[in-house]
């Protein structure tokens, strides 16, 4: 997993020639709003970290109302974070779980975490996609041409790479790519 932060549009972040060299079978970026106190802060997702599970990339949409006080036992218990974004919370939780797998993992966290999101997690073999709730973020699944997956926040986003839109995460599903 090779990480690429940037504001902009991904081949303005790149540039043309880096984006049509880039190589591999998944990607994950995140658009999300970029607020004035997020220019001070390190908020950049996604965030890649590694663990017993493998590496990780992880982005979210919406909020974990609980997150502050997960993050403030994690530190108690000696986490070290690197950002400010919520999205870490979980990875560490993965990361302490006792779980076999990255979805097993993801499945016995979800119930420590309050609040509306939404998250796409990448390893090296898969992607998942998960709703939290039915207030959470919207995502959606569409298939490209040569008839690889694809989620999104948005539909208009799936239009955008020529995705046909096959329908919308329910609430607390998980989808695997």
């Amino acid at each position: 997993i090779i990480p690429h932060f940037g504001r902009g549009l991904i081949v303005e972040v790149l540039g043309d020639t880096a984006f049509q060299k880039l190589d591999g079978h998944a990607a994950l970026g995140f658009i999300g709003p970029v607020k004035k106190e997020d220019e001070r802060r390190n908020v950049d997702e996604p965030v890649v970290s590694r663990s017993r599970l493998g590496w990780t990339s992880m982005a979210m949409d919406g909020i974990i109302t609980n997150g502050l006080q997960i993050r403030r036992e994690l530190i108690e218990q000696g986490a070290i974070f690197s950002s400010h974004a919520d999205v870490e919370i979980i990875a560490h939780l993965m990361a302490r779980s006792s779980a076999k797998s990255v979805q097993e993992a993801i499945e016995s966290v979800q119930p420590a975490l309050y609040g509306n999101f939404s998250l796409a997690i990448m390893t090296l073999q898969e992607i998942y996609a998960v709703r939290a709730t039915c207030q959470s973020p919207r995502l959606w699944v569409g298939k490209l041409i040569d008839g690889a997956q694809v989620i999104s926040s948005t539909p208009a986003a799936l239009l955008r790479v020529s995705a046909e839109q096959l329908r919308e995460l329910g609430r607390r599903e998980m989808l695997v790519l």
